[in-house]
């Protein structure tokens, strides 16, 4: 079987993405789900790209005319569920910033003002700064 350019090009990148997402997998760079479900995609484009009859072959067994037409309704069904997952995250993050800032300003004023609350100006604050800078410096000057 001879590889022609794009297939020589393209599925040495997808062996590489496979190794390196495996790696990332067992140092705990990705969680096991991403790992398992991102090697899995990686090897499935490199054998589609190496071995393209076989799409052809799952596309009239499924009852779809062309191996390219299959191919287009997966990255259309794996898009949809990846917008899916992000959509749920972004909840899930909204949910979880509400709580925390909730739960800060309950803290915050059942506590009081604190000095870590930072200043409404914060010009002001480098002014003060500033003046009490060039009035030390006075000080020490005059040997107080």
């Amino acid at each position: 079987m001879e590889l022609n350019l794009f297939q020589q090009v393209v599925v040495p990148i997808m062996g590489f993405l496979t190794v390196a997402t495996i790696v990332a997998g067992v140092r705990s760079w990705l969680n096991k789900r991403e790992a398992v479900l991102l090697t899995l995609l990686w090897l499935a484009i490199g054998v589609s790209i190496l071995l393209p009859d076989l799409t052809q072959r799952v596309a009239r067994m499924l009852g779809i005319d062309r191996g390219t037409n299959l191919v287009v309704y997966l990255t259309f069904l794996i898009v949809v569920v990846g917008f899916f997952f992000v959509y749920r995250g972004m909840t899930n993050m909204k949910r979880e910033i509400t709580l925390l800032v909730r739960h800060v300003a309950i803290r915050d004023a059942n506590q009081g003002p604190t000095s870590s609350t930072p200043t409404s100006n914060p010009a002001n604050s480098d002014s003060e700064q500033a003046s009490s800078s060039a009035a030390g410096s006075d000080d020490s000057a005059t040997g107080a």
